[in-house]
This record gives structure tokens, C-alpha cells and sequence, in this order.
């Protein structure tokens, strides 16, 4: 979608409130077919949200959709087809949609392009030059916190990850990309859940706050030691 798009999308989801921020046809008590794409997107609703990008064909552009599908578990990373019951509110709440959007089956889930697991991020707002990166795969996430290389486990169930300890090598560096490592490192260990929002992983605490924020890592940049690359 184009900044243009984008912004109208975004301009009538703020006078509709939390209804459906897309042109689809009404389709009141009937069987539509929905395709949510890989990553949601930054929204306006009553205040600043996220919505999922949804489409009704496979060749039209994703928008934005901030009603909540209810029933449906959604994971970044994946392309789904459902197929949901759209029904028409008898009384519309204030803050809410006109409509209520109920799953009644998600018909495929095929990984997308860029996934929690299997790509390597790195890390939003580093020092420069300092390569902070983690990679998720198979119940173990790997990385380097600007210093050390370090490896720990890692549980996911649908959105939510739940983090095991972390541990790592000895080496020494310059004190701000030491106090950058045990920043990072102790931010990691709180993840609770995740978003990918575009392009940018982002954790969040227990508490729904956001902790790290991460970028896919540019091939061969995080191939060497750091702390013999980084001055102080």
C-alpha cells in the first residue's frame, strides 16, 4: 500500500472509530472471505493502535482492518485465509465497530516471508556500529548483545513467548557497550509477547509495554566478533 492509500485508510478509521477500516461491502449475517496478511500495521482507532492488513482477494492490496476477528489467534509471520461471519450490531457502542466479525474457519496459515523464527534481527537504536542481533529457531534463540554471543530457550504459544535465561561469554569492552549488553540482555528476559508491525519486530513485558524493538539484519553484518570492531 502507498503512503496515499495509507493515510486515507488511516484518516477514515479515525472518523469511523473501531469499525472496519476497509471499503468491504457490508455482507450482513453471511460467510465472507478474509485474507489477513504477515504483519499488522500502525493505525489510528479512538487513539494509536495496530491493525491487522486484510484483503477479501487474493490481487487486491491489503488494508487496514482494526475491528478484532473475534476467535481468531493471530501470529505475525503467517499469510491466512479465513472465512468469517460478518453481523450487524443492533446497538453500536460508542468506541465500537457497527459490526461484529466472528471466525468460523481459518482455512490455510502458510508462512510468509519474514517470520519471528528463522530470520536474525537486529536490534533498534544500537550504538553505532555495535551489532546487537537475536535469532529465534526451534525453542532456541541465539545472537550477540553487542559484546558476548549468547544463547538461551524460548517457548511460543500464538503471539506469546515466554523466555528462559540467557548465557553468554566473558569477553571485556568499552563500559557503554557493557552497560548496551546487560540493557539489552535483561530487556530480552522480560519478553512476554510479540508483534511484527511491517518490517520491525517488537517485544513487549507482562505489563504490554514495549521493551526491544528490532529491524531484519542486512546479510554479513553480523558475522564478526564485535568488541573487536568497536572503540570507545
Amino acid at each position: 500500500m502507498n503512503r496515499m492509500n495509507a493515510l486515507g485508510v488511516v484518516g477514515g478509521c479515525a472518523v469511523a472509530l473501531l469499525s472496519s477500516c476497509s471499503t468491504f461491502g457490508p455482507g450482513i449475517g453471511k460467510t465472507q472471505t478474509f485474507y489477513v496478511g504477515p504483519a499488522m500495521a500502525d493505525c489510528v482507532g479512538v487513539g494509536p493502535m495496530t491493525c491487522l492488513m486484510v484483503k477479501q482477494s487474493p490481487e487486491s492490496d491489503y488494508q487496514m482492518f482494526s475491528s478484532p476477528i473475534h476467535g481468531f489467534d493471530y501470529v505475525s509471520g503467517y499469510e491466512y485465509k479465513l472465512r468469517v461471519r460478518v453481523i450487524e450490531r443492533v446497538t453500536v457502542p460508542v468506541d465500537g465497530s457497527r459490526y461484529i466479525h466472528e471466525l468460523i474457519e481459518v482455512v490455510s496459515k502458510t508462512p510468509a516471508g519474514i517470520a519471528l523464527e528463522g530470520t536474525t534481527w537486529e536490534l533498534v537504536g544500537r550504538i553505532s556500529r555495535s551489532k546487537v542481533f537475536v535469532r529465534f529457531e526451534n525453542g532456541t534463540v541465539t545472537g550477540s548483545g553487542g559484546v558476548n554471543r549468547f544463547s538461551g530457550g524460548y517457548v511460543l504459544t500464538g503471539s506469546s513467548i515466554k523466555m528462559g535465561k540467557t548465557a553468554s561469554n566473558m569477553m571485556a569492552a568499552p563500559q557503554k557497550l557493557m552497560d548496551q549488553e546487560l540493557q539489552f540482555l535483561g530487556a530480552l528476559e522480560q519478553a512476554a509477547s510479540y508483534k511484527i508491525v511491517g518490517e520491525e519486530l517488537r517485544l513487549f513485558n507482562a505489563d504490554g509495554r514495549k521493551v526491544l524493538a528490532f529491524s531484519p539484519a542486512v546479510p554479513d553484518e553480523t558475522a564478526l566478533p564485535v568488541a573487536m570492531k568497536v572503540k570507545e
